[in-house]
């Protein structure tokens, strides 16, 4: 007799499939993976908090170094580029400010 990996149950030693769950017994079972480290999270998180959501990708378990390089590079020119944007409309926001007290 042996153990099922997906639902544990005692099955003779000659089955190939579990007569209970119905799933291969030669495969293990499917290990998986943390919710803090699923694609849909760090996505919400790198949209939501920017750079403070890198430590979620450069600890992910599956991704290689290159992704890691890559994720972290894109995250940062993409902040640099809304932190210039946000600054060019501060100023733009500024002039037309002074225009409006120019007029009154």
């Amino acid at each position: 007799m042996k153990k099922c990996p997906s639902c544990n149950e005692d099955i003779h030693d000659d089955e190939i499939d579990c007569p209970f769950c119905d799933k291969p017994l030669n495969q293990p079972a499917k290990k998986s993976i943390k919710l803090q480290y699923k694609t849909t999270v760090i996505v919400m998180a790198l949209i939501t908090a920017g750079p403070l959501a890198l430590p979620l990708v450069w600890f992910h378990p599956t991704y290689k170094k290159s992704t890691k390089i890559i994720f972290i590079v894109t995250t940062t020119i993409i902040t640099i580029l809304c932190l210039y944007v946000a600054k060019l409309m501060f100023h733009y926001m500024m002039q037309q400010i002074d225009m409006l007290y120019q007029y009154s």
